[in-house]
Formats: structure tokens, sequence, C-alpha cells
């Protein structure tokens, strides 16, 4: 899985297009790159020409960030700024998942968890009570592994997929 990132202004499709390029040029892909994008399960976009290939992106503040993978893969990234969090986690995180939050950081690297994952089922925001990060999860019988996204100064955030190596692209 290569996990790509962006501060500054971008242009949602040209990003997009750009991480595949770079993602196929890692795979040896000499073919040209068309990343037509359609929609498939609850609007979870995809490659058409590639569906083989899975992709997440987020944003928050100066941050873009987009995760690509050969399984089902969701991402979340958020800016740490004062939000009002507790009443957000007492109505959609369960009992295990508001353990240990105590501030607006902790809350934050539940949320993105759990975002990120729901990004991977594609089952939206409408699942957050029902979602547990908490605990092991799995998607169609595969156990996912969820690996920090803390290595951006003043954001958090999850990556989630099958268990396989990160690599982390920055691009300008």
């Amino acid at each position: 899985m290569i996990v790509f990132a962006k501060y500054g202004e971008y242009e949602r499709r040209e990003f997009i297009e750009t991480c595949l390029e770079k993602y196929l040029e890692t795979a040896g892909q000499t073919k040209p790159c068309e990343g037509v994008l359609a929609n498939g399960n609850n609007d979870k976009p995809y490659f058409k020409d590639y569906p083989e290939i899975r992709f997440s992106i987020s944003h928050s503040g100066n941050l873009v960030v987009l995760a690509m993978s050969s399984t089902e893969v969701g991402v979340d990234i958020e800016e740490i700024k004062p939000r009002p969090w507790e009443s957000v986690a007492n109505r959609v995180f369960t009992e295990g998942e508001r353990e240990g939050v105590v501030d607006v950081e902790s809350f934050l690297r539940v949320w993105t968890k759990k975002e990120a994952y729901l990004k991977l089922t594609a089952d939206g925001l409408g699942g957050l009570p029902n979602a547990d990060v908490s605990k092991p999860v799995d998607f169609c019988g595969l156990p996912l592994k969820f690996v920090s996204l803390d290595i951006f100064e003043g954001y958090v955030g999850a990556v989630v997929s099958a268990e396989q190596p990160v690599i982390f692209v920055q691009l300008d």
C-alpha cells in the first residue's frame, strides 16, 4: 500500500490521477494511465480501467492524503484543533472506543480509525454507531490492520486495510 500526501492547494481529480500514475510506476506498469473514476457501493469511487486498484482519500486543513492498495483500503486525516467532541463521542462511539478519550486529540485518534474503517467498508457515516474499532475488525473474512498517520505535525489519522507494508510518499 502507498499513502500519498500533499500540503497546500490541490485539484482533486488531478491529485488522484497523479497518485495512480505513481502507484502504477511502482508496479512496473508502462501503459498510459487513464484514471477514469466511477462510483460503486454507496458512491465509493473506483477506477474503471483499474478495478483491481483500491483507493481512499481524505483532506483536512492544509493536508490531503490518499491511500492506494490492491485490497480494500480506508484513510482519514484530521487537523488537531479545538472542536466540540464530547457529545459526538457519547453519541457515536462505543463504550470501548470512549475509553481513554479525554481530549480532542484522543477523540480524533478514535474518530479517524472509525472513519477510515467506514470508508473501507463503504458504509459511510451512517455506520458510525455500529462500527467498533476498539477491538479487532475484519472485512470479507480478512483481519484488518490500522496504521496511525501521526507522522504529519498537527494532524492525526489512520489508514486501514488487510495487513501489508505501508510506503509513504510526499508529493510537491
